[in-house]
C-alpha cells in the first residue's frame, strides 16, 4: 500500500491554474502572522515586499474577539478585523474560508469554500492533526444543474459570514480603491448566487447559530447520505471533556445514542473513540477501559506521519458499513470546528454554545481507509494551532 503524503494548510489558497487571488474572508478561533503571512503569498502570487508595496487588503480575517489583535503589518495583504460588539456566542469557533479568484486580467472565476478543523496558525500547519475540506466552483458553472449542491454550500456560507461582518469593523476594507472594489466583485459574486428553491439539495455546511450541531447532524445525514443504519462509527476529537470514569464521555456517548435513536447506527455498533493523550483527561490514557460497552474501543493514539509524531486538533464523526470484502458502503463524514464537548457539540450557540461550523461530506463507498472523499479534493491532514492564543484548554471551556 502506498502511503499518501499529507496535504498542507497553505495549498488550500493556492489559486486555479491561470488565476490569481483577489479578495477572500476567514473566520477561526485564531490565527498567527506565520500563517496569515504564508497564506496571502500563495493567494496573490505576490512576495511579502510586493504585497506591502501594494497596501491592499487580499483576506480579511474574523477571529474570537478573545484573539490578540495582529497589525496591519503583521501579514501585508491579510487584515485582522477588530471586533465592533460583543458576539452574542460563548465563543467564535467556526474555521471557515470563502475565497475568489480571478483571471490575469481580472475578471471573476471561481469561488472557493474552506472547512477546516484547525485554526489559522503555524502550528497547525506543523505540528498538529487536522482535517480540510474544499470545494471550487467556476463561476461560468454557477447556473447548471450539477452546481447546485456547490451553490447550496457557498449560499449557506455567504449568510453566515453576512452574520459575522455585522459584528466586525470593516471600514478599512472601503478605505482604498483597489480593495474596495475587490469587496465588491466577491460580494457581487455572493449575491448573484441563485436563490434556493425547493428542489434544491440542501447544504452540507451546517452551523450552530439556531440549533445544536448534534441536530444539525441527525437531521443533515438521512437527506445527504441516505436513511441507512450503518454498523461502525469512528468519532475524534482533540478534547472530549468529562465523562462517566468508565464509558464514553458525554458528548461522545450522546452521538452515539442519538445517532441509534433515529435510525442511523446499529445498536451494536462498532464503535472506535480516536484522541489526544495531552488533551483527553482520564479519556487518553484509559486504553480498553474506556470502552467497556460491548462494541466500544478505544485505540492507542499514534499519530505518525513525515515530519514526526503529530497531535490530534482534528474533529470528525464517521460511520459506513463494512461489506463482507473489507469495503465501506453507505458512509459519511463530519468535519468541524468544535470538539466533541457540551458547549461545542450538543449546545447552541449563545452564551453557553460556541459558533461552530461543520461540513457533511458523503464519501464513495471505497475501502474505510480512504473514505474521505468528496470532489473536487479529498479532505487533507492538517497541523495543529499556535499557543498562546489556542482552543481552549481543559478547565477553561474546551470546545
Amino acid at each position: 500500500m502506498t502511503e499518501q503524503t499529507p496535504g498542507s494548510l497553505v495549498a488550500l489558497f493556492a489559486p486555479p491554474t491561470g488565476c490569481v487571488g483577489d479578495f477572500g474572508w476567514l473566520c477561526g478561533f485564531s490565527a498567527d502572522a506565520a500563517l496569515l503571512d504564508l497564506a496571502a503569498d500563495r493567494f496573490t502570487a505576490l512576495s511579502r515586499s510586493q504585497r506591502q508595496v501594494a497596501g491592499r487588503v487580499h483576506l480579511a480575517v474574523l477571529l474570537d474577539p478573545g484573539c490578540e489583535q495582529l497589525p496591519p503589518t503583521a501579514a501585508p495583504g491579510a487584515l485582522h478585523l477588530a471586533p465592533r460588539r460583543a458576539l452574542p456566542y460563548r465563543l467564535l469557533h467556526a474555521k471557515l474560508g470563502l475565497l475568489a479568484f480571478v483571471t490575469a486580467e481580472g475578471a471573476p472565476h471561481t469561488l472557493r469554500l474552506i472547512v477546516c478543523t484547525g485554526n489559522w496558525t503555524r502550528q497547525t500547519l506543523e505540528e498538529s492533526l487536522d482535517l480540510a475540506w474544499c470545494l471550487d466552483l467556476p463561476v461560468a458553472e454557477l447556473l447548471e444543474p450539477k452546481s447546485a449542491q456547490a451553490v447550496a454550500d457557498l449560499r449557506h456560507a455567504r449568510d453566515l459570514f453576512i452574520a459575522l461582518r455585522a459584528f466586525f469593523v470593516d471600514d478599512t476594507l472601503r478605505a482604498t480603491p483597489r480593495t474596495s472594489q475587490a469587496l465588491q466583485r466577491l460580494d457581487a459574486q455572493l449575491k448573484s448566487l441563485p436563490a434556493a428553491k425547493k428542489a434544491d439539495p440542501p447544504p452540507r455546511l451546517i452551523d450552530n447559530r439556531r440549533e445544536s450541531l448534534l441536530l444539525g447532524l441527525t437531521a443533515r445525514v438521512p437527506l445527504v447520505a441516505g436513511e441507512v443504519r450503518r454498523d461502525r462509527v469512528v468519532l475524534g476529537s482533540g478534547f472530549y471533556g468529562g465523562g462517566e470514569p468508565k464509558g464514553l464521555p458525554v458528548a461522545a456517548h450522546a452521538v452515539v445514542k442519538t445517532l441509534q435513536e433515529v435510525g442511523l447506527l446499529t445498536t451494536g455498533a462498532k464503535v472506535t473513540l480516536v484522541v489526544n493523550p495531552a488533551a483527553c483527561q482520564e479519556v487518553a490514557h484509559a486504553g480498553p477501559r474506556c470502552a467497556p460497552r460491548a462494541g466500544e474501543r478505544c485505540p492507542p493514539p499514534t499519530l505518525r506521519r513525515q515530519g514526526g509524531l503529530r497531535s490530534l486538533h482534528a474533529k470528525f464523526v464517521f460511520s459506513a458499513n463494512r461489506s463482507r470484502v473489507g469495503r465501506a458502503t453507505s458512509g459519511w463524514i463530519w468535519l468541524g470546528s468544535g470538539n466533541l464537548t457540551a458547549p461545542g457539540f450538543l449546545r447552541a450557540a449563545g452564551a453557553n454554545g460556541n459558533l461552530g461550523g461543520r461540513r457533511r461530506v458523503r464519501p464513495r463507498p471505497r475501502g474505510l481507509g480512504q473514505a474521505l472523499s468528496a470532489p473536487p479534493r479529498r479532505p487533507q491532514p492538517r497541523g495543529r494551532h499556535q499557543r498562546p492564543r489556542s482552543d481552549p484548554a481543559p478547565g477553561r471551556g474546551a470546545s
